[in-house]
């Protein structure tokens, strides 16, 4: 598989492809993500498959960035409702949603 051009990206979105998220799901779940987002010019984000993330706990994990948001259980049956908060400001309303890191400007930022 050629690697996804991320040099136009506004959005990354990195679908572990790891072992135990390829057991849970993982490649079902990077081509609903490719479908949801869009591919060429016309994405909205690069899907780009990635090593193992280490939260195989919580597989197949997916980590949206600039935004640094991770997501548990990213199933493909679950991407339309995951996008659904990110492209609505609401990630943390997502289902699976883990984490997202502090924003640098805020007001905690260092």
């Amino acid at each position: 598989m050629l690697a996804p051009d991320v040099s136009r990206a506004r959005r990354r979105l990195l679908v572990c492809q790891g072992a135990v998220c390829q057991a849970a799901g993982g490649l079902e779940a990077r081509i609903a993500w490719q479908r949801r987002v869009g591919r060429g010019e016309a994405a909205r984000a690069v899907v780009v498959p990635t090593a193992c993330l280490a939260m195989c706990r919580a597989a197949p994990v997916a980590v949206l960035y600039p935004d640094g948001a991770w997501f548990a259980r990213a199933r493909a049956r679950r991407v339309g409702l995951i996008w659904a908060a990110v492209e609505s400001g609401r990630l943390g309303d997502a289902p699976g949603f883990l984490y997202r890191r502090p924003d640098p400007e805020g007001p905690d930022g260092r």
